[in-house]
């Protein structure tokens, strides 16, 4: 790691970096590890912790906890499914393959400044499962990189991706941790783990997703903009709170699911919707208050996508 220890310090990091090795070598634990590091708020400070951050300020919290606005981790639907973190589209099975669209949205990102911290971060987990015209379309984004950007493509081998890619990246090996690296990383995890969220941010999630789930029993009016205005006028940090509650609704879905519990009175896939189009109205820079009034209130999904 100290080359990239050295980068960072320097103010050096190349904007595309390819982490190559098999899986279980920790190549996306560097790579998440990497973005919380960019983002610490103690970044350049004489405090900073290169190149993994802090792993206590609210910036390394919100990675930690994938949610912060300036982190995009794209995978397969396959990976993502499997994860928990998503469920599958329609009746098929979950494509094993990184599309084309998923690395075009993911250009189109790349391109706008940062929310909050110094970086646009992105990692692409298994970036070998991208398809041709997907890494064809992730040229472009290697070649007229955004300033702040940095992209972190997760490989078994450098030939698993196309040579104009690989040639666009700085390349970091990652060789399979021996039995004794994992007990220590085991043994070390206790010490170093995560602080729990701020209480006034999971007191939020709840108030966001019992408003969300309640209105649909005809929760008063009153009630929910009272919750849309204690969310803020942030857009960072409401798109933070959305983030963590669409998790929150996944995971309760998932786990409803795993039980057996086909059906609810309570429509989780419907607040699910309403926050995806809640957030991409947000990016598109939508009124922050509106957005969230128009969410809470159960309006049409989106106010700027007919646009």
């Amino acid at each position: 790691m100290a080359a990239l220890r050295a980068a960072l310090s320097s103010n050096r990091l190349a904007h595309g970096l390819l982490f190559a090795g098999p899986s279980g070598s920790g190549r996306e634990t560097c790579a998440r590890a990497l973005a919380r590091g960019l983002l610490c708020e103690l970044r350049g400070t004489d405090a900073a912790v290169v190149p993994f951050g802090c792993a206590a300020c609210r910036a390394c919290r919100r990675v930690d906890a994938g949610a912060h606005p300036d982190v995009t981790i794209i995978m397969s639907e396959a990976e993502a499914v499997g994860r928990g973190l998503a469920e599958p589209e329609g009746k098929g099975r979950p494509s094993v393959d990184i599309k084309i669209d998923a690395i075009r949205a993911l250009a189109q990102t790349l391109q706008k400044r940062p929310y909050q911290g110094r970086n646009r971060v992105a990692v692409v987990v298994d970036a070998h499962k991208m398809n041709t015209p997907a890494q064809n379309a992730l040229l472009k984004g290697l070649e007229e990189p955004g300033p702040e950007t940095i992209l972190i493509l997760l490989v078994p081998n450098v030939r698993a991706v196309l040579p104009t890619i690989a040639s666009r990246c700085l390349r970091l090996g990652f060789a399979p941790l021996s039995q004794q690296d994992r007990q220590t990383i085991q043994n070390r995890r206790p010490g170093k783990a995560v602080p729990a969220p701020d209480a006034g941010v999971v007191d939020g999630v709840g108030r966001l997703v019992s408003a969300l789930l309640l209105h649909q029993r005809a929760q008063g009016l009153g009630e929910r903009l009272e919750t849309a205005a204690a969310l803020g006028r942030d857009r960072a940090e409401v798109d933070a709170l959305l983030a963590l509650a669409e998790r929150q609704l996944a995971a309760d879905l998932r786990a409803r699911h795993l039980e057996g519990l086909a059906h609810s009175d309570l429509d989780e896939l419907a607040a699910l919707e309403g926050l995806f189009h809640a957030r991409h109205d947000l990016a598109m820079n939508g009124a922050v208050q509106l957005v969230i009034e128009r969410l809470l209130l159960g309006a049409s999904p989106s106010l700027l996508e007919r646009r």
